[in-house]
């Protein structure tokens, strides 16, 4: 037994530097999926509106052809279903990494933890990480977490209206699209049961929601049909 109990702090320790890598690939992970949201929150609407002639780019710098709306509708919204699908998986590994490094963290430390002292390493530079990990720091993720629903939910919306605008409304797109949102609905079902933040994971549910659906309505109001 005191074998054991003198060999426990390196055990412990061996755990951090194991987690600590760990935690280091999910917030690359995860910062690679933040730059993907923003990229296709922004060429979506500007797709969707047309703006700055980027339709007429994209197809001289990938076909050399005309711009096919169809064809990039239908690119488009896999890539997105994709990285959303990752995007939650990604931040319950994170999470569940992030609260056993503080459980093994406070083991190592025993007596000596603080929890002050120890509030940086709380932190991320992740901002998706920031948004959704359920540490310290009171209503500080809300900013994080709003602008992490606006730019999945420009996306999202996007990536959706462009079936809309480039096949209208028939049988197959209006297929398309509720299968669409059968699977959005399933991984938001998902990334919110498996949240131990309930309070924070509803919030982002609904944020996206409520923002997408305002998306699509201005889409619908304000952009031009293909």
């Amino acid at each position: 037994m005191g074998t054991n109990e003198q060999r426990k702090p390196q055990i412990v320790e061996l755990l951090l530097k194991l987690n600590s890598a760990k935690i280091n690939k999910l917030e690359s992970a995860l910062e690679k999926n933040w730059t993907i949201q923003v990229i296709l929150a922004g060429v979506g609407v500007a797709l969707v509106f047309r703006i700055g002639n980027l339709p007429k780019l994209l197809a001289k710098y990938f076909t050399q052809g005309e711009y096919d709306a169809q064809a990039v509708a239908a690119i488009v919204l896999p890539i997105f279903l994709y990285y959303f699908m990752k995007l939650g998986h990604l931040v319950t590994l994170f999470n569940e990494a992030r609260q056993l490094q503080d459980t093994l963290l406070k083991e190592y430390l025993t007596s000596q933890f603080d929890e002050q002292k120890t509030e940086p390493l709380h932190r991320t530079t992740s901002f998706l990480a920031e948004s959704f990990y359920s540490g310290k720091g009171g209503k500080l993720f809300l900013p994080y977490l709003f602008v992490t629903s606006v730019v999945v939910s420009t996306a999202q919306g996007a990536a959706l209206f462009l079936v809309v605008q480039a096949y209208h409304l028939n049988r197959w797109s209006l297929a398309g699209l509720v299968l669409s949102g059968i699977v959005l609905l399933v991984l938001y079902f998902l990334f919110w049961k498996s949240q131990k933040d309930r309070f924070r994971a509803t919030l982002a549910v609904v944020f996206a929601i409520v923002l997408t659906t305002a998306w699509l309505i201005a889409f619908a109001v304000f952009a031009k049909s293909s």
